[in-house]
């Protein structure tokens, strides 16, 4: 009986063992280590780009390194991997995602010795051996939404001399959860006002259509039921409501989005438009937005396909905060970082002081990718550089902050019941004092825009 029992628990603590180690430095100890978060490393976003950096600093600086993937979605599997992580000899330990709060915290307290950079959440009174970085990623959601509506609304007005009578945009999130709502906020109100902008300065009077659709799949994976419903987005026999583009924001999430936008090319476009090369997408064809970095680069070589019909991306810098840590920690500069919660956004930096060590120079962790140099995308918006970008937070101060305030992306102010935005109420926008003042100082024959040109379309709440 003991020996049967053997056979039986030797294999699971096996499995154990390879499914929260993969191996990148055998038979040494390494200096750094990355935790993945419940996703792959090649998810095409976020933990690829922690990965990437983790990997290019370990090259560049001749640093030994190693990544551990938790054997669940649980606390209790992810302070394994850093037990096992510090058990190797790991100095520096970094942790993506939300999921980790807990466990950094927890972690850093137990073992002063080990740095932990805690990215894309915040730790109350973090212990001085843990950094949490956040991001204002409400912005690249709002860049990315003007971007891709002044891009089709550029490209329209140029080419027939008028708007077309409807736009469908589309955004699909992981979780409706801190790291995944504010991105959809931004990206709807970065649409809005590149359509009320575009609209006062034409003076145009034939108003389009405006249709938003909003869902979460409550996965960062593949899912199913996610590919079936942006297939119907993007199939709506209404024109009324029919989108054409779609936000993907959830990790490997963007595999269900770019299969209906596949689908959607391949049976509903012209046949002579179908087969166009890679970014060079016809007008009417259907299209994607990309999330955490520029997954047209982070996907180029791994999913040519998936990428030929992306637009633009909704950056957060994760590998430039990963490296900045990283040079911190191995300059000995790390009790000089001045607040150990650090949110950053366009034009900023890791420490206040500038008497400091200053290995970050001020730099964008927020945005879109610089199109500058790349004529294929963005018709009417690809000459929108990094000095552009540093302006543009005027542009969404102006815009945004009288009639409701860019959060931190984390801000438990930011979002109501069931973690959607309050803003979602585009008549509270369009009422508001601000714009009303904004209309009238810009105003023409038609000088507002009607609240029935929007329909925002949210998940039912739960009950």
């Amino acid at each position: 009986m003991k020996k049967s029992l053997k056979l039986l628990v030797m294999p699971a603590a096996i499995l154990l063992a390879a499914s929260t180690l993969t191996s990148c430095n055998p038979g040494g100890n390494i200096e750094i280590a990355m935790i993945s978060d419940v996703g792959d490393i090649d998810d095409g976003g976020f933990n690829q780009g922690c990965w990437q950096a983790v990997k290019d600093y370990g090259r560049d600086h001749n640093k030994q390194y190693d990544y551990y993937r938790p054997f669940a979605d649980s606390d209790f599997a992810r302070k394994c991997s850093v037990r096992q992580a510090i058990a190797k000899g790991a100095k520096i330990i970094i942790l993506p995602g939300f999921k980790f709060g807990d466990t950094a915290a927890q972690m850093a307290n137990e073992n002063k010795e080990t740095k932990f950079v805690l990215i894309d959440a915040p730790v109350e009174n973090p212990p001085k051996n843990l950094i949490s970085v956040t991001y204002d990623f409400a912005v690249s959601g709002w860049l990315a939404g003007y971007a891709v509506c002044k891009d089709y609304f550029t490209f329209d007005y140029q080419t027939d001399g008028k708007l077309k009578d409807n736009y469908g945009f589309g955004y699909f999130g992981g979780m409706s959860n801190p790291g995944v709502y504010p991105v959809g906020f931004g990206y709807i109100q970065g649409i809005l006002y590149a359509a009320q902008e575009f609209v006062l300065e034409n003076k145009i009077t034939n108003l389009p259509f405006i249709n938003i659709e909003y869902d979460y799949a409550g996965v960062f994976m593949q899912d199913d039921m996610a590919c079936i419903k942006c297939k119907g987005w993007l199939t709506n026999s209404d024109p009324k409501y029919n989108t054409k583009v779609i936000f993907a924001c959830g990790g490997k999430l963007y595999q269900s989005v770019t299969e209906a936008v596949g689908y959607y090319n391949e049976h509903f476009l012209p046949q002579n438009e179908r087969n166009f090369e890679d970014q060079n997408a016809p007008r009417n064809a259907a299209r994607w937005i990309g999330v955490d970095g520029d997954q047209y680069n982070l996907l180029k070589e791994q999913k040519p396909d998936d990428i030929k019909s992306i637009i633009t991306s909704g950056l957060k810098d994760v590998g430039q905060t990963v490296k900045v840590s990283l040079d911190y920690y191995f300059n000995n500069a790390w009790d000089d970082i001045v607040n150990n919660n650090i949110n950053l956004g366009l034009n900023s930096r890791f420490v206040a002081n500038e008497n400091k060590h200053e290995f970050d120079p001020i730099y964008s962790y927020v945005g879109i990718p610089d199109h500058e140099n790349d004529k294929k995308v963005l018709t009417g918006f690809k000459t929108f550089t990094n000095e552009d970008l540093n302006n543009a937070k005027k542009i969404i101060t102006q815009a945004v902050e009288p009639s409701f305030k860019i959060y931190s992306g984390m801000s438990k102010e930011f979002g109501e019941e069931e973690g959607m935005p309050s803003c979602f109420n585009t008549e509270k926008y369009f009422k508001s004092e601000y714009n009303k003042q904004q209309f009238k100082e810009q105003a023409h024959e038609n000088d507002k825009y009607p609240l029935d040109r929007y329909i925002v379309h949210t998940p039912e709440p739960k009950k």
